[in-house]
């Protein structure tokens, strides 16, 4: 059953819910009603960048990164159409392809030019500034950079494949400090989408909700619907 068909019983349940229940009854169980209403990061079809846990190196150079076709190179002839490049021997800076929409998510709010820290369940869409060529601060203060953490960042880039504008995350590993030749990029993921936002943290298996818990998957949904129903019933039968 593909997703959409999911969602679709899934409101069929709710909806006869709904048709039988008291109104008091039913306000108690509109839970369910408002986990569907969710939906922009229930239908996200994330894509893993193919390459893992590999080093930033500590140089002017860096590495790029290609994130669609999955190919990186410390020089950006060995990768074109590169989308990211995490470089710096004083920080950790982020340049970009300056070719159409690329850059690093600002944190929100953050009326300065630097590369967020970003929670889990961030929205990394249109609505988001990015930055060009810019590093991010190192605190104790949200949206900055933390050290001996892995830290997510959020981007945009365009896909070589379709020529459109993707959003997309990546976790990345910091050390001691901003140029610990440990600095590593653990994960990257992109909307297959374009045009569609991702939620940081959102890798297909579970969707993260902004507030940084995890969405129940719409099985749940379909269970918790079941369960009401059945409880209801029982108790219909004992009274009679």
């Amino acid at each position: 059953m593909d997703a959409g068909n999911k969602v679709s019983q899934a409101g069929r349940l709710i909806g006869r819910v709904a048709g039988f229940l008291p109104a008091a009854h039913y306000a108690a169980f509109g839970g369910i009603g408002a986990v569907v209403a969710l939906a922009p990061e229930a239908h996200a079809t994330p894509i893993q960048f193919p390459v893992t846990d590999f080093t930033i190196p500590v140089t002017t150079a860096g590495i790029y990164i290609n994130v669609a076709t999955g190919a990186t190179s410390i020089t950006p002839s060995g990768v074109p159409g590169w989308d990211l490049n995490p470089w710096g021997t004083t920080n950790l800076s982020w340049f970009d392809n300056t070719t159409g929409a690329h850059g690093m998510m600002r944190f929100p709010g953050d009326p300065v030019n630097e590369v967020g820290n970003l929670s889990l369940g961030t929205l990394v869409d249109s609505s988001a500034t990015f930055a060009s060529n810019a590093a991010g601060a190192f605190g104790p203060n949200p949206g900055q950079w933390t050290a001996n953490a892995t830290n997510y960042v959020g981007f945009q880039f365009i896909d070589d494949l379709d020529s459109q504008t993707h959003y997309g995350w990546a976790s990345v590993v910091i050390g001691d400090t901003p140029t610990d030749p440990s600095r590593k990029i653990h994960q990257i993921w992109y909307e297959s989408t374009a045009n569609t936002g991702i939620a940081v943290g959102n890798t297909g298996e579970q969707q993260v909700a902004p507030s940084g818990t995890p969405e129940p998957s719409t099985g749940l949904l379909l269970a918790s619907g079941a369960a009401g129903l059945l409880a209801l019933r029982r108790r219909r039968q004992q009274r009679s």
